[in-house]
């Protein structure tokens, strides 16, 4: 697993969304139940706010995410979830964030 480097070296306070679903063809889970992919990139981006959202609906409810007049929920999940939902930032501007634990 690589972590870009478009950031740099120093991830310190910056928001890092991993929006990976580390499994291969078969279901199998590539990286074991011991860790977790956002684990993994955490340790590899040292300082960083690692979120967790973006993986758990497909692109064609991101690119059109209303239904019936509502905004579709994205479940959101990290140690500063709240950082990331901020309606300042816009990164979730047509979604309904939802923060799913800690």
């Amino acid at each position: 697993m690589d972590t870009s480097t478009d950031a740099g070296d120093d991830w310190t306070g910056k928001i890092l969304i991993d929006c990976t679903n580390p499994i291969t063809p078969d279901l199998q889970l590539p990286i074991g139940t011991t860790t977790s992919a956002a684990e993994q990139i955490a340790g590899r981006a040292s300082g960083a706010y690692v979120i967790k959202a973006f993986n758990t609906t497909g692109w064609n409810n991101m690119a059109d995410p209303i239904y019936h007049g509502e905004r579709i929920t994205m479940f959101v999940c990290g140690d500063e979830g709240t950082l990331v939902i901020n309606p300042a930032n816009g990164v979730f501007s047509n979604l309904n964030p939802r923060v799913a634990g800690v």
